[in-house]
């Protein structure tokens, strides 16, 4: 083989290495954006069943002790 195309070939293969090894990081973004998502959507269907497990919230839990009834007069 002659030596130019030696060098086209050795260099066509470095190229398909560089552009396999940016496709497979890509890829991986790819799969650790789809999982972050995935766990963002599963956050917020949590916190979504917290608020509607806690309406309304115009009745908040009262935090006093009710005071006993004082004996009737008579």
């Amino acid at each position: 083989m002659p030596a130019v195309l030696k060098k086209v070939n050795d260099s066509n293969r470095k190229n398909s290495d560089a552009d396999t090894t940016r496709r497979a990081d890509d890829d991986r973004a790819k799969a650790r954006a789809a999982e972050d998502k995935r766990e963002e959507d599963k956050a917020e269907e949590a916190l979504e069943e917290g608020l509607e497990d806690s309406f309304p919230a115009s009745d908040p839990v009262s935090v006093t002790i009710p005071s006993k009834p004082g004996k009737a007069d008579g």
